[in-house]
């Protein structure tokens, strides 16, 4: 309810609305403490630091919306967890096995560019230019093939700069939607850098038949569903 007239709006609902359950000030107090957790020796995943505070572990993500404070911190939480995994499957403090199983099972998207209209070179040199340790490069199956005007091939040119790409499998269309499914348990997403890649898994969708009154076998094609095909290729 809002405060009587002439009184000072309460806590939480300094801008008007509903007062909210949580302030800024307790989720930046939370973020100290999360960080003093982590810090921990006895600190194993990230999310007991939720359940233990008695709230669950999905606060997360809408506290990194709320204050840059929470949102590094949360971020740091995912690659502490990463960290604490490999280091004590290598030290045998964790079962070997079971860090394996753990790590080769989560896919993690920690960054999304969309550039179109450049050859491919300066794509080479833009993902040359990024902060990461690279693992494979995916490409689609008509990567191999032979261009008129240099009669090399995007794999053969790649490899030339440095890059050695993998290509994937031409499956079609149905199977790649099934595979990205059951990709999608497995991974996790960087809210802030892969935020637009996300928003096009949502709006992913099939189209409405008006004429046969059903569902299309194909996906509705707007950019999302563009975005997406990279994902099932």
């Amino acid at each position: 309810m809002p405060a009587p007239k002439g009184h000072k709006p309460y806590l939480g609902c300094e801008k008007g609305g509903r007062p909210l359950k949580y302030t800024v000030k307790f989720i930046e107090t939370e973020a100290d403490a999360f960080e003093l957790w982590m810090q921990r020796e006895d600190s194993l995943w990230y999310k007991n630091f939720a359940l233990a505070r008695g709230y669950l572990p999905d606060q997360f993500s809408e506290w990194a919306k709320t204050t840059e404070k929470f949102s590094r911190v949360y971020r740091k939480s995912q690659e502490w967890q990463q960290s604490k995994l490999i280091k004590g499957g290598l030290l045998n403090k964790f079962n070997a096995g079971f860090t394996k199983f753990v790590m080769g099972n989560t896919c993690g998207w920690s960054d999304k560019q969309q550039i179109s209209g450049e050859a491919l070179t300066h794509y080479i040199q833009y993902v040359k230019s990024r902060p990461y340790a690279y693992g494979k490069h995916l490409v689609p199956h008509d990567a191999v093939v032979h261009e008129y005007s240099t009669g090399l091939s995007r794999v053969e040119v790649a490899k030339e700069h440095g890059i050695n790409f993998t290509v994937v499998a031409d499956i079609g269309m149905n199977e790649g939607i099934d595979a990205a499914r059951n990709l999608l348990i497995r991974c996790w997403f960087d809210e802030e850098k892969c935020a637009k890649g996300v928003h096009a898994l949502e709006s992913y969708r099939k189209e409405w038949n008006d004429r046969h009154g059903c569902w299309s076998a194909i996906p509705c094609i707007t950019s999302q569903a563009m975005e997406q095909m990279l994902l099932e290729c």
